[in-house]
């Protein structure tokens, strides 16, 4: 039976270990509001992270692996009214890019990269 218990708290703070809140660096003037996210996965197995700004809030995306993907919502790029995004994923490193993806209507791009 202690075995059991202890087998679940492992698996548990494991999962939780897997995934942690990760926000692009503090709003900065030259960080304009409606920038879209791309994600940019280098890993090799696909990847899930939760949007936690509004009004995407709770929203899951799947990134293949090897692949750079505009999150879209329906045919539109996501855009965030703050200057910043909030999402839950495995770690990675951010970057913000004013040229990125404004065909698609953004004030730029916050890349999400993971290696």
């Amino acid at each position: 039976m202690k075995r059991s218990v202890v087998a679940r708290i492992g698996i548990v703070l494991a999962g939780v270990a897997a995934a942690a809140v990760v926000s692009a660096p503090a709003a900065q003037a030259d960080y304009p509001t409606g920038a879209c996210l791309v994600v940019d996965n280098q890993r090799s197995a696909a990847v899930t992270l939760t949007v936690r700004n509004q009004p995407y809030t709770g929203r899951q995306w799947t990134v293949p692996a090897h692949v750079r993907w505009v999150l879209l919502s329906g045919d539109q790029a996501i855009k965030n009214p703050e200057r910043s995004w909030s999402i839950t994923a495995p770690q990675g490193e951010w970057s913000y890019n004013s040229s990125i993806e404004t065909g698609r209507g953004c004030n730029g791009s916050w890349i999400f990269t993971l290696r």
